[in-house]
């Protein structure tokens, strides 16, 4: 009987200190938002703007004109034709769309490999971009070696045997 008289007692100062503690938690969750939403508008300088992602058709040109590149690449013309199309100046980006290929397409690991390889061949179009920038398109195509900054991979496609991505690319 006395346990159970002295639960009773603590009963509500638990549920008191429960939620008092809940309230507290809640008030910094808050705080914490208001300051994550406000801290980028601090920082930002000038405003930003939104980032137009290359649609299908966009993409299977850039990429049609990678693959051009490669059969001819000693064309200057081509690569700067890649340069306007890829290039995004005004966001500071570059589009790129990478390949890999699919050993068995039932394997989790060989569908995540040639993702890996779609994202590598777009950070190697985009680091040919860049130098190309650099002397006005002059370097032909299998003499480029640099290091790109982070790049992600925007949307991807998986057929039976490639995985085909399109790449974005800060621009330096």
């Amino acid at each position: 009987m006395i346990f159970r008289k002295s639960s009773l007692t603590l009963l509500p100062l638990i549920l008191f200190f429960a939620s008092i503690a809940c309230q507290k938690k809640t008030e910094q969750e808050a705080s914490t938002q208001q300051e994550g939403a406000i801290a980028p508008q601090e920082n930002t300088g000038t405003p930003m703007t939104t980032v137009r992602v290359p649609d299908e058709a966009e993409m299977q040109a850039i990429l049609q004109t990678e693959l051009a590149i490669v059969t001819n690449p000693f064309s200057d013309s081509l690569r700067r034709e890649l340069g306007r199309k890829a290039i995004d100046s005004a966001s500071r980006i570059i589009w790129t769309v990478g390949i890999g290929r699919v050993a068995d397409p039932s394997s989790a690991v060989a569908l995540s490999n040639a993702e890996r390889a779609a994202w590598a061949d777009g950070n190697r179009w985009a680091a040919y971009l860049m130098e190309w920038q650099k002397n006005n398109y002059s370097s032909p195509f299998g003499n480029v070696h640099a290091q790109v900054p982070g790049s992600v991979i925007e949307r991807k496609s998986m057929s039976d045997s490639l995985c085909v991505a399109l790449v974005k690319t800060g621009l330096r």
